[in-house]
């Protein structure tokens, strides 16, 4: 269970980063970017 908590939190903030981060969409990219891939197939 803990690891399918990790996998929506670090989506959420790819879904937030989005959508209403900072900056122009390219560094919006980047930024959601980093939050997905601390995510493997394993955590779902």
């Amino acid at each position: 269970m803990k690891d399918i908590n990790h996998a929506f939190e670090k989506m959420g903030l790819a879904i937030y980063e989005l959508t209403v981060g900072e900056g122009d969409i390219r560094s919006r990219i980047k930024s959601a970017f980093r939050h997905i891939s601390a995510v493997s197939e394993n955590n779902f």
